[in-house]
């Protein structure tokens, strides 16, 4: 009786123990445990070093899921290929909560349109590391710049494009710079260097330093004095009371501008010019015949004062001219 009693005891405490830890990890996973999940895969064209199953996947810094498996693209695709014409690219699948992502239903026909139209936005996935540890994690971001991987299969699950880790393009900019580098001249440059240092050693022994010395005391002095000049100007009478002038003046042409009389002035200029418009209304061709016939009475009375200044006896006793008939006519 004792014995049976120790074992029924023993199978109660080993229930009671696993029941715990079942809500223990239920509670750890925050209440994720039974929450629906999709798979959204992605592919590399580069080392997934730092990567792990398990890895969290973050949409803008929120936790929407975690990798379940890192394997090559072609283990599942272009199996009916060569191995020499396939890609050799890393494949990435993601277990991700549908609703984070803002997708109303689970599985590829019923998100698979929303997924493409955030693509079409510019949504991609990269690698981003944890710190100094090398521990990377799966970032969503959105960055239409970034260049989508080709691909000539139709993916099983839902696909979300990759981009670049930003430790990739640090690299290759570093490399970059190696590489413009390598290609400068530095033995060259330092022979010029040197070649320069030397020229410009020679050219500070020849230059007479008494010289140089007491030509910059007397332009420190000759400063001194202008700034002494422009301190005594600034400090006259007359520059302090220019302010005050100044003010005045402008007030005084304030109060003109802004008089009655010149108002009225102004007025009356206007009704002058509007007159004469009217009284010069077409009558331009009038104006026109009168300032030619001065002219031509102009050069009439020119004509007629040269030939004084030549003849002045013939021309006051001259003979008057001979009779014509053109008016007979």
């Amino acid at each position: 009786m004792t014995a049976k009693t120790s074992h029924t005891r023993l199978g109660v405490f080993v229930v009671a123990a696993i029941v715990l830890l079942a809500a223990l990890a239920i509670s750890l996973g925050g209440g994720n445990t039974f929450r629906k999940k999709v798979i959204v895969e992605t592919y590399f064209d580069e080392s997934v070093q730092g990567l792990d199953i398990g890895s969290k996947v973050r949409y803008r810094g929120v936790v929407i899921g975690a990798v379940s498996g890192i394997n090559f693209t072609y283990t599942r695709y272009e199996q009916e290929k060569p191995a020499a014409e396939r890609k050799q690219y890393v494949l990435v699948e993601m277990a991700v909560y549908p609703d984070l992502l803002g997708m109303k239903g689970a599985g590829v026909g019923a998100g698979g349109d929303f997924v493409d139209k955030l693509v079409a936005d510019g949504l991609r996935i990269r690698m981003a590391p944890i710190g100094i540890t090398g521990i990377a994690y799966m970032e969503l971001d959105f960055n239409p710049r970034a260049p989508v991987l080709p691909i000539a299969w139709t993916p099983d699950n839902l696909y979300i494009p990759s981009a670049r880790s930003t430790v990739l393009n640090f690299v290759d900019a570093a490399e970059r710079i190696l590489a413009r580098l390598a290609t400068l001249d530095i033995e060259s440059m330092l022979k010029h260097l040197d070649t320069l240092l030397v020229t410009v050693s020679k050219k500070v022994d020849t230059v007479d330093a008494e010289r140089l010395q007491k030509d910059l005391t007397l332009a420190l002095g000759d400063f001194r004095r202008t700034l002494a000049g422009v301190d005594r100007l600034t400090g006259s009478d007359e520059i302090k009371g220019l302010p005050a002038e100044l003010s005045a003046t402008v007030k005084r042409l304030r109060e003109i501008a802004e008089s009655p009389e010149l108002r009225r002035t102004l007025a009356a200029l206007d009704r002058s010019s509007q007159r004469v418009d009217k009284a010069l209304d077409g009558r331009e061709q009038d104006i026109a015949d009168l300032i030619g016939n001065l002219r031509a009475t102009s050069a009439n009375l020119k004509a007629l004062s040269d030939d004084l200044k030549r003849d002045p006896a013939g021309t006051l006793l001259a003979a008057p001219p001979k009779p014509t008939d053109a008016y007979d006519r």
